[in-house]
């Protein structure tokens, strides 16, 4: 179990300072384009022919020799990547077309473009991980649950209640009702647990598919917020695989999850339907609804949210989009191949 949960703090340490990585890659990225956007274009008007083509030259020997590492003594640096702009330059003076090329160098650019690309996949394969760990700790806490505590809370309701039935006619009230309000609270914590247990590992997510287990979970929460719920849509046939069914399912928990507590709802619908070898679930509220464009921070509990259910569904080759407005609803959306 050490191990576990060592692996299980790794995991969420890594995938906190990959996302804090992202974040500063793709602002380096914004800075750096809105510096370029920043920069008007210059075009080099030459009074003279032969100056034109002095400058070609010289521009055709940077390119093959690198000329300021030459000049100045520095070792040579080869350009990985160059990005060439090319322009009609009209030259007043004699009247004649020419072709200017400017070379730039954008290796440092596409080495960030390379390492997001790679701590993208990364936090990918990492949430996937994650999902995995998480779910097969919820497998072991639920078969612990029913095999320790499940079977323990049996048979001391067992035992009460044979004490109950060989207790003497003669035996005081209040020994009788202490032993009847102990049977009741040993009814009471089973049935707690029997919950804990649905809600770590539903056997009915296992049994019988997504939709049925989005049935289920519908009255669990429903009792628990008296917030009205209609699932629609019909089991896929065939099934999904069991990874994607888990993740589905788990993203719409975390969304009922986040109407529960920032939507102040009264309705909301969850649909199933499969497109054109797209299966796409959504969550729809009528509640107050908020900007996509300016979530809540990550501390404020939705931006985690929102957050989760993405890498989720991109863990299991899906997208989710979350369409939203301040004062009308929000809806997630969720699409996996099938």
């Amino acid at each position: 179990m050490k191990d576990e949960h060592k692996t299980k703090e790794q995991l969420i340490q890594e995938l906190l300072e990959m996302r804090q990585r992202i974040a500063e890659l793709e602002a380096s990225e914004t800075r750096r384009k809105r510096v370029e956007q920043g920069i008007p274009g210059r075009r080099i008007w030459l009074p003279v022919a032969g100056m034109f083509v002095l400058l070609s030259i010289l521009v055709w020997l940077n390119e093959i020799l690198d000329l300021p590492h030459l000049l100045l003594g520095a070792p040579h640096t080869p350009i990985n990547w160059r990005e060439s702009i090319t322009e009609m330059v009209l030259i007043a003076s004699v009247g004649l077309f020419a072709v200017l090329r400017l070379i730039r160098d954008i290796t440092e650019r596409k080495r960030a473009e390379e390492a997001l690309q790679q701590y993208a996949e990364r936090l990918r394969a990492l949430t996937a991980q994650m999902a995995e760990v998480a779910e097969a700790e919820r497998q072991r806490l639920a078969r612990e649950l029913h095999d320790q505590v499940g079977q323990n809370l049996t048979a001391l309701g067992i035992n009460l209640n044979i004490v109950r039935t060989q207790m003497p006619e003669e035996t005081a009230a209040p020994v009788r009702s202490r032993l009847d309000d102990s049977l009741s609270l040993v009814e009471q914590t089973a049935a707690r647990i029997r919950d804990v247990m649905a809600n770590l590992r539903p056997p009915v997510l296992d049994d019988y598919g997504l939709v049925a287990a989005l049935h289920w979970y519908r009255e669990q929460f429903t009792r628990r917020t008296d917030i009205a719920i209609a699932v629609e849509g019909e089991e896929p046939v065939p099934r999904l695989a069991a990874r994607v069914e888990n993740a589905l399912f788990r993203i719409a928990q975390e969304a009922l999850t986040n109407v529960a507590k920032h939507a102040q709802a009264t309705q909301v619908t969850v649909t199933v339907e499969v497109d054109s070898g797209t299966l796409r679930l959504a969550v729809a509220d009528d509640g107050i609804g908020f900007d996509p464009a300016h979530p809540a921070e990550p501390d404020g509990g939705r931006g985690w949210g929102l957050l989760t259910m993405t890498e989720r569904a991109e863990a299991v080759g899906g997208r989710c989009r979350i369409e939203s407005y301040p004062g009308q609803g929000t809806r997630v959306i969720v699409e996996v191949a099938r």
